[in-house]
């Protein structure tokens, strides 16, 4: 093979050679595996010699036995008031629903008492009905139903002698022992319902159907009652406007409910409160009667015997 012509005699420029990189690779070290792990030096013991390392050592073992004594001991009283702890939370529960199984049972007692005395005075107005003329006077039908119109009469005419407007009350015996509500009065713009309770006896007022189960058939009927009322052409102006306000919060809930205890006729006390289950529905208990006897007025103030609520 010939030679190459020099770099002059070729017709194109030709980069010099590059100088030649010199050798600097060198082998890598030789891989050593790492030092193992020094144990740790067992825990020196004291000289056999030295009595007050020993008395150290014993006395270091002995506070740690008793810490670890301790602990256990302290766990175990901390699950004894814990047990104890739950033992009187379930007595506690226990005797709540005790109480609350008791006032069941008083309520239920009263509310089946007025609930006989209602069907008395329904037979007491079925035979007046049936055998008497509107001319009969009521005191010829049972004493329990002449009872209740003194009482709602007594009842109207007491607060109307507070300040209250009376809006409606049922005026003859017809109405005493039908459903409905007894008595609708206003003040300062705030209507109230009443159910007057002429019962005997210091006893709490349980049931009162006419505010409680039938509620909303009864304000229905009122409202509608104070409608006619409202359109009434031949009422003035100001009570036109004033049932229809009335009718209004009948229809609205806009209304406070109340039981009175006008009882002209008792001889053995008359209820001052509402059970608890009436309480609780918002029912108020408006005492007209105040505590002393009616028969006995110097006799001053006299506790209810049974007085709960």
């Amino acid at each position: 093979m010939p030679d190459p012509p020099p770099v002059a005699d070729l017709p194109y420029p030709v980069s010099e050679p590059a100088a030649p990189v010199a050798d600097t690779w060198e082998p890598p070290d030789a891989w050593e595996p790492p030092e193992p792990a020094k144990a740790p030096d067992p825990p020196q013991q004291p000289d056999p010699g030295d009595k007050a390392a020993l008395d150290a050592r014993d006395e270091a073992q002995r506070v740690e036995q008793q810490l670890g004594t301790a602990a256990g001991q302290g766990a175990t009283a901390a699950n004894e008031l814990a047990a104890a702890a739950q033992a009187d939370k379930a007595v506690i529960e226990a005797n709540a629903t005790a109480d609350l199984l008791q006032q069941q049972r008083l309520d239920d007692q009263a509310a089946d008492a007025a609930r006989r005395q209602d069907l008395e005075v329904d037979r007491a107005f079925t035979e007046w009905d049936r055998n008497g003329t509107a001319e009969q006077s009521a005191y010829e039908t049972t004493q329990r139903l002449a009872k209740g119109l003194a009482g709602e009469k007594a009842a109207a005419e007491a607060l109307a002698s507070e300040g209250y407007d009376v809006l409606y009350y049922k005026p003859d015996i017809a109405g005493t022992n039908q459903g409905g509500i007894d008595i609708v009065v206003q003040k300062d713009g705030q209507l109230f319902l009443v159910d007057n309770k002429a019962l005997e006896g210091w006893r709490n007022v349980s049931s009162v159907s006419a505010l409680d189960k039938n509620l909303t058939a009864n304000t229905q009927s009122m409202a509608e009652l104070f409608d006619t009322y409202a359109n009434d052409p031949a009422r003035p102006a100001v009570e036109q406007e004033m049932y229809g306000a009335a009718a209004e919060k009948l229809r609205s809930g806009g209304y406070e409910k109340v039981v009175t205890n006008a009882n002209l006729a008792a001889v053995s006390g008359f209820p001052q409160d509402v059970s608890g289950r009436l309480d609780e529905l918002g029912f108020q208990m408006w005492d007209l009667m105040g505590k002393a006897s009616p028969h006995d007025p110097a006799s001053g103030a006299v506790e209810p015997g049974t007085q709960q609520s």
